[in-house]
């Protein structure tokens, strides 16, 4: 009967064991739990997070592509634009030279005309009233023209042809006949005067 009570008691000690076991376990199971659920939610924060910074980052990346791709339109349109000014540019160069020939082809036959001209007497003032509205039209366009009697010799202006001795000091070294003409235009020599030029008696001058 004795060993039976105790018996008994032991039994039930066991049991009392087991379910402290079992509801410690089923306590750690809980917080097991708890603990997964706490950090499946940090988880899928953290991936919402992820997920929402990878959409920012793809909109940021579609502006630039789309902003690169308008500088690369633009940057496009601007070289042709730069390709069409340069084909006028060069075209207005042409139509400059051309005129530009023209005018000087135009003045050389002004000036034979008014030389034979000059030689008659009464034809000597309205070539005279020519050259004059000739030297206007030149100034307007910018253009000069070289080589009178009388001017000091520059050889980036004049080309001497042929000198002519002469004993007086102060025309040494000036034009004394001009053959042809120069011409300056927007600052720049585009020919030179063809003259003869003095020389004192005893020196040697040569042009080029």
């Amino acid at each position: 009967m004795f060993w039976s009570k105790g018996r008994k008691k032991t039994e039930e000690a066991v049991l009392e064991e087991v379910r402290d076991s079992l509801g410690q376990w089923r306590g750690l199971l809980e917080q097991m739990r708890q603990g997964q659920t706490e950090e499946a939610g940090k988880l899928a924060a953290v991936l919402e997070e992820n997920r929402q910074a990878a959409q920012e980052e793809a909109k940021v990346l579609r502006r630039q592509s789309e902003s690169v791709e308008d500088l690369l339109d633009f940057m496009q349109e601007e070289a042709e634009k730069k390709s069409a000014l340069e084909e006028q540019l060069q075209e207005s160069r042409e139509r400059e030279e051309a005129l530009l020939a023209l005018a000087c082809c135009a003045r050389e036959q002004l000036e034979l005309v008014t030389q034979r001209l000059m030689e008659d007497a009464s034809w000597r003032e309205q070539c005279r009233m020519l050259e004059q509205e000739a030297e206007k039209y030149l100034r307007d366009a910018d253009m000069r023209e070289t080589g009178k009697a009388g001017e000091p010799v520059d050889y980036e202006l004049h080309q001497v042809l042929d000198a002519v001795d002469t004993d007086k000091e102060e025309l040494a070294g000036t034009v004394a006949r001009v053959y042809r003409r120069g011409r300056i235009y927007r600052g720049k020599v585009i020919r030179k005067a063809q003259v003869a030029a003095y020389r004192a008696a005893s020196v040697s001058v040569s042009g080029s």
